[in-house]
């Protein structure tokens, strides 16, 4: 007998870990999410401090963990597979992760886990000189090349970004039932630090004042030094049809969720490149922005830049009318549920993790 996702009653449960002490928590979220009530696996969350105060989940299996205690940890259990979340310091101890157990790495900059040491070499005199020695010295940082070697697979969490050295993991899934009441405003969301290295701000805020709408543009992630003087003297300057919306302080899980559920679209202006400790990465050549999920989870079509590369059909290339463009966009919604339920995730999702097990 099997049950929807095609697994066998009454077998044995494969154990896989989760490892992340560095950041991501919406995957950590979502995955764990996609693993509830699996009659095939059974998960540790393994986390540390930092992570586990940032998470909503209250319940399952989530343990804490330093790198001093990671690997006794570990050996206490065993473990089918072992995922490993971000690999951006502690090389040393995740190599030997890797060469104790079967392990998949979600990859997030494709140019840094195949990066030279000469090239993270020169990337000690870019900033942060105290922290990048310690990594060196203590972590482990050249070694970052062969932990992805090591490691039996490599993830990634773009299909475009899928090939023979990368498997497509579809963590990602809609968690909306409903859309924001139908308005007369457009409501725009750019979710993200407000960052101008990270983000065009400038092209943003030249480009807002020419709608002729109603419209409301809120600035979803703290604001601060010149991206926040900027931003104040602009809205002076709008008219009254314009209005910003934006946070001074770190925004709270609660606050971020509501912004993102009565949002009509999002606008994602990222840069096209940015760096890795010396390696420098592509948006959606070698980098998917973290938009991408936002869009996903609260069923939100996202404009990014004309060089942005996706199979995703919600995700649009900006045009040059981007008030009508966006207008447009709102009237006709996507349906996220076609391929993005929870449940039709879910089976293509404990399908990949068999073959990581298997293979």
């Amino acid at each position: 007998m099997e049950n929807l996702y095609g697994t066998a009653v009454g077998m044995k449960k494969k154990k896989i870990a989760y490892i992340e002490l560095e950041t991501h928590v919406e995957i950590i979220e979502s995955i764990f999410d996609l693993l509830q009530n699996s009659s095939y696996f059974e998960a540790d969350f393994i986390i540390s401090d930092k992570i586990r105060s940032s998470l909503s989940i209250e319940k399952g299996t989530l343990l804490t963990a330093t790198p001093k205690s990671l690997l006794k940890l570990l050996q206490q259990r065993h473990y089918d597979l072992v995922i490993i979340g971000t690999v951006q310091r502690h090389f040393n101890l995740f190599k030997e992760v890797c060469r104790k157990y079967k392990v998949a790495i979600i990859v997030h900059n494709l140019n840094f886990s195949r990066a030279s040491w000469s090239i993270l070499l020169k990337s000690i005199w870019q900033g942060q000189l105290k922290y990048k020695l310690k990594l060196i010295l203590k972590e482990g940082l050249f070694q970052a090349a062969s932990v992805y070697k090591k490691a039996d697979h490599l993830l990634v969490l773009d299909k475009t970004f899928a090939n023979s050295s990368y498997i497509f993991l579809p963590v990602f899934f809609n968690k909306v039932d409903s859309y924001p009441q139908e308005t007369s405003i457009l409501k725009i969301v750019i979710p993200g630090t407000v960052s101008q290295e990270k983000r065009n701000y400038t092209h943003v805020l030249r480009t807002i004042r020419t709608f002729k709408n109603d419209v409301e543009l809120v600035f979803l992630g703290k604001a601060e030094k010149k991206e926040l003087q900027q931003i104040k003297l602009y809205e002076a300057l709008l008219p009254r049809h314009i209005k910003f919306k934006y946070f001074e302080e770190r925004i709270s899980p609660h606050i971020f969720e509501q912004e993102l559920l009565t949002a009509d679209l999002l606008w994602c202006p990222i840069q096209k490149y940015t760096t890795s400790f010396g390696s420098t990465e592509i948006y959606g050549q070698t980098k998917i922005s973290g938009s991408i999920g936002d869009a996903i989870k609260y069923g939100k079509y996202a404009i990014f830049p004309s060089f942005y590369r996706t199979e995703l059909p919600f995700i649009i290339k900006e045009e040059y009318e981007l008030e009508s463009q966006m207008i447009s966009l709102k009237s006709s919604p996507y349906d996220f549920k076609q391929e993005f339920s929870l449940d039709k995730r879910k089976i293509k999702f404990i399908k990949i993790l068999q073959t990581l097990i298997d293979n």
